[in-house]
């Protein structure tokens, strides 16, 4: 599940907006006995409701879960959720039935909550939208230096007086180069890496365009 997917879940259960359900029947509590850090296991209850299950899901979140129940003592504490919405969440076992504690939230409080819990969602939930591939022209390296070197080439092998078996070689050359260098697009790449890259094919270009000029090639 994507974050943005759990994020919706978690929100939508904790922070129900609208929801119309009525709050869980519960087992009657001494209102003495149940305290706020009593309140907030019911995390634990919202987060299996609202991914998978298994290990590598579970460490993802941990985090998450981790500050949500601190922050649901803070919240409780400081704001002073009512014993009827303590009741309510601790009782809770589903999604319409966290929402159906909505209602028992004042506006002041839900409010609150909800920018915690936004916080801490930005804070300790991996954004896993993948980066923005790099805008590149077709048949482009995605590193201006290396395209300026392919099209030198390009240039030089134009030229009617580069012997016609080495203009074949490096016709193969450059294929061979544009095969390599796709990959200097991927957004993944490290940025020392494209750094070094720009680098050799800014030297790489100097040498063919003396060449050139040695042969009596227009630059």
């Amino acid at each position: 599940m994507t974050r943005r997917g759990f994020v919706g879940a978690i929100m939508g259960g904790l922070i129900a907006c609208g929801g119309h359900a009525q709050p869980a029947a519960v087992a009657p509590a001494p209102a003495a006995q149940l305290t706020c850090e009593q309140v907030a296991p019911s995390v634990d209850v919202l987060v299996r409701q609202s991914g998978p299950s298994d290990a590598a899901h579970r460490a993802r979140v941990g985090p998450f879960v981790k500050a949500m129940k601190a922050q649901v003592v803070q919240s409780c504490s400081a704001d002073g959720w009512s014993m009827a919405l303590r009741e309510c969440l601790v009782g809770a076992h589903s999604h319409a039935d966290f929402e159906g504690c909505e209602r028992l939230f004042t506006p002041e409080q839900q409010r609150h909550f909800e920018v915690a819990t936004e916080q801490i969602v930005a804070a300790t939930l991996p954004d896993e939208t993948p980066p923005a591939p790099v805008e590149v022209a077709v048949g482009s390296t995605g590193i201006p230096a290396c395209d300026d070197y392919l099209a030198g080439l390009e240039r030089y092998l134009a030229c009617d007086k580069v012997p016609e078996q080495a203009r074949a070689a490096m016709r193969d050359s450059i294929d061979q180069l544009r095969q390599t260098w796709r990959g200097l697009s991927d957004a993944s790449m490290p940025e020392e890496a494209r750094r070094a890259a720009s680098d050799a094919c800014k030297q790489a270009s100097d040498a063919i365009g003396q060449s050139a000029s040695a042969m009596g090639c227009a630059p």
